[in-house]
């Protein structure tokens, strides 16, 4: 499996987003251990190649060609790192805008469960009373007086409209 296909399935495997997370950043450390390893060693095979040459008497062509082969090599690896390295920051990047709509969708969720709830309405007909109105609706006559400003509560008329307190 290649780097790029543990980083695919890192992206798009289950688990939290802590999870997720973490596994890429040591997948992406990991790449790039294994690119700085990578170029030491190239590095160490064109020294080596540069002495063998000289050594031997080669011309500096050959050195040039062994050193700029090695070159390639490391330059090759630090584009993988890098590759790694982007994938790993665009994941932190999503997992973070994942995290925000997370928190505003709890935030809007909290706050209309803290919000009030839309007052009921009982519109009074012949007969009614304050104390029957809050019976109906099991809430005291004086939270209705109060809410709705009556002074007398015993002067109501039919066709009035009451707001009703939801506790």
């Amino acid at each position: 499996m290649s780097l790029f296909d543990d980083i695919k399935n890192i992206l798009t495997g289950g688990g939290s987003p802590q999870d997720k997370a973490a596994e890429a950043k040591k997948v992406a450390d990991d790449a790039a251990k294994a690119a700085a390893d990578a170029k030491a060693k190239a590095d160490e095979a064109a020294k080596a190649a540069a002495d063998a040459a000289t050594a031997a008497g080669a011309p500096d062509v050959a050195a040039q060609q062994a050193a700029d082969a090695a070159k390639a090599a490391a330059d090759q690896a630090a584009a993988e790192a890098q590759a790694v390295q982007e994938a790993h920051d665009q994941h932190i990047a999503e997992m973070a805008a994942a995290a925000a709509t997370a928190a505003a969708t709890a935030a809007a969720a909290h706050a209309a469960a803290a919000a009030p709830a839309a007052l009921r309405t009982h519109t009074v007909v012949s007969g009614d009373t304050l104390s029957a109105i809050g019976a109906h609706y099991g809430v005291s006559w004086q939270s209705i007086a109060s809410l709705n400003h009556i002074a007398n509560p015993d002067l109501i008329y039919p066709g009035q409209v009451f707001q009703i307190p939801n506790h």
